[in-house]
């Protein structure tokens, strides 16, 4: 028999992932470690800036040369000397520190001095950088311009650093802002290393999830084929439980058809045996009604092992019919009553509302709530009450339920009583029956298109409820 059932490919879906999570990892660990190579370098840009911007600060006010103290003793860079003197000075002093820019603003963003012939005079009045360094913290950013679009002497790749510069009576104590320092520094080698280290570490990384992946393959491949290998046995397993259930269905219809013939010839001549009861003393009379009562039982077992076969199969389709609901169970009790007055059991009908219409199959339905009643009787005590009912719930269904005050059933059962064969855990000394009666009346229940449960608690009774939907 072939098999429908999808197969999923357990090596497939593990290459798929692997190599997506390979490829992920080995990117991000590439883009972070180039993130934190670039931040580490910024950092140490921002502190050498500060660390020239201290130094430069303090031979601005401290050496007469530059000639940038006023009338009033200030500082300042707004001296119209400003200019020619730094030209003069600074470039002395700046030599030797690896510098590939620098420029130095007043407090209104005019270039006062500048490695870069032509700078000095411009005002930049809009720069991130100034405004910052103003506010006395140093700020670092990077850059990249293309080779075609560089201005003179600046560099391709380059961190751009902006520093405060401040009046100082001394090297320690320093006094207002006076201007701001601008430091460029070429770092093209430097971020083609980055790059490089990058890409290595990614590689890296990359290369040992790529081994790590190859291990797995491995791996998976030997459990797929073991997986594989079990489906297929798992499949023939299946094959032949479905053969054997074809076989035992089969052997069953056969047994109980031909068992039905001679039982009901026996029930036939204890019948009659019955009827000339007079003729047989009482010890007779008891042994006629025992075998009675059994060929009864036995019957019985046949027909619900027939019906829970043919069901199963889909051989028997309700034939549904209208017909009033109060009527009908008031025919189930009737049927049964004598059965419960002997038990000592009461035997009650509640239909709301009283003129309940069901479209079903009457005959189906009543040997549900016949096999419902009987279960009942089976395990409620004398003096004991079953109530047969009918209404619309909430959902505007149609709800037959049998309601007992016997002694409920386990909380460990309650989920299987509806299995074909299954039996409760009872100490009843009349419990009877091969676990088929509710079966059968699930069965027959799903082919009303229903549903059907019991609510229940041990030594507190019992209630089986079943649906009837609509036909197709």
């Amino acid at each position: 028999m072939p098999n429908s059932n999808p197969r999923f490919n357990l090596l497939r879906y593990f290459s798929l992932a692997s190599l997506l999570v390979l490829v992920i990892a080995t990117v991000i660990v590439g883009l972070l470690s180039y993130a934190r190579a670039r931040e580490a370098l910024l950092q140490s840009s921002e502190e050498y800036a500060a660390s020239i911007a201290q130094n430069l600060s303090f031979q601005l006010a401290t050496d007469p040369r530059f000639n940038l103290q006023t009338a009033d003793s200030e500082i300042t860079l707004d001296s119209p000397n400003t200019a020619q003197s730094l030209s003069d000075l600074l470039p002395g002093r700046l030599y030797g520190l690896n510098l590939d820019k620098v420029a130095v603003f007043d407090l209104n963003g005019r270039i006062v001095f500048s490695t870069v012939t032509g700078d000095v005079g411009q005002i930049e009045s809009q720069n991130e950088g100034i405004e910052i360094a103003r506010t006395g913290k140093t700020f670092s950013e990077y850059g990249n311009i293309p080779q075609d679009q560089r201005p003179q002497n600046l560099p391709g790749a380059f961190i751009e650093t902006y520093a405060p510069l401040y009046a100082r009576v001394n090297a320690i104590a320093p006094q207002n802002i006076i201007g701001v320092v601008e430091i460029y520094r070429d770092v093209t080698t430097l971020d083609n290393e980055l790059t490089r280290s990058a890409f290595l570490a990614a590689g890296t990384v990359g290369g040992a999830m790529l081994l790590l992946y190859l291990a797995l393959l491995l791996i998976i491949r030997r459990a797929d084929r073991i997986l594989n290998q079990q489906r297929r046995a798992l499949e023939t397993q299946n094959t032949q439980l479905q053969e054997l259930q074809q076989y035992r269905d089969d052997l069953t219809n056969m047994v109980v058809h031909d068992l039905r013939n001679p039982m009901t010839s026996i029930i036939g001549n204890l019948s009659m045996l019955e009827q000339d009861r007079a003729q047989f003393d009482s010890e007779q009379q008891a042994m006629i009604a025992s075998s009675m009562a059994s060929s009864d039982e036995v019957m019985t077992l046949l027909n619900d092992l027939l019906s829970v076969s043919k069901m199963e199969q889909g051989q028997i389709t309700p034939k549904r019919d209208a017909f009033g609901a109060a009527d009908w169970l008031n025919a189930r009790a009737a049927r049964l009553e004598s059965t419960a007055q002997r038990g000592g059991v009461r035997l009650l009908v509640e239909v709301v509302p009283p003129n309940l219409q069901l479209n079903a199959d009457k005959q189906m339905l009543s040997r549900v709530v016949d096999n419902l009643v009987t279960n009942a009787l089976h395990h409620t005590d004398r003096d004991g009450e079953i109530i047969l009912r009918a209404a619309r719930n909430a959902n505007d269904e149609t709800v037959i339920s049998v309601q007992d005050t016997g002694e409920g059933i386990a909380p460990e059962d309650v989920g299987r009583v509806f299995d074909k064969f299954y039996r409760a855990d009872s100490n009843r000394r009349h419990t009877t029956g091969a676990g088929l009666g509710l079966a059968f009346c699930k069965l027959a229940v799903e082919a009303h298109n229903g549903r059907i449960w019991v609510e229940s608690k041990k030594g507190a009774g019992s209630t089986f409820s079943f649906t009837i939907g609509s036909g197709a």
